[in-house]
């Protein structure tokens, strides 16, 4: 009796706090990871040029991202470089830049103090921002 109760009691807790997880954290849809795909010769002044010409990115990320991080990703006295290999996907996955831009960041790999949340940015911008970040990693040999 008193373990059936028990496992009631568990059940329900796990219930709760699942709830509330998926409450305060609620799933993110990120792009499909052909949507980032770069060919291997590719090199940071032509990405640029390709972002230019309708491959997408580099106007989002020079409008909402550039100030701090540079217009090729490679960090100011503002901002980290983001080609970089703390950035590469094994460690900071698509996900992390979303919550970055969403919810912001407390400083813990650079000393440029907390990153906020950058309000204004649709999830477009920022999946072709994330694109642009990939395809610069991409050219510097990151991954």
């Amino acid at each position: 009796m008193l373990r059936t109760r028990i496992i009631i009691v568990l059940v329900v807790a796990t219930a709760t706090v699942t709830a509330v997880v998926g409450v305060l954290f609620p799933p993110i849809d990120l792009p499909p990871p052909s949507a980032i795909e770069t060919p291997e010769a590719a090199t940071p002044e032509a990405v640029v040029a390709d972002a230019e010409v309708g491959e997408g990115g580099l106007e989002p990320f020079i409008q909402f991202c550039s100030e701090c991080h540079g217009e090729l990703a490679v960090g100011t006295d503002q901002g980290p470089p983001l080609v970089h290999d703390l950035y590469e996907p094994n460690h900071h996955a698509d996900a992390a830049f979303v919550r970055a831009a969403r919810r912001g960041s407390a400083q813990h790999h650079w000393n440029f103090g907390n990153m906020p949340p950058v309000p204004r940015v649709s999830d477009g911008d920022l999946f072709a921002i994330i694109g642009y970040v990939r395809r610069l990693q991409i050219a510097a040999g990151i991954f």
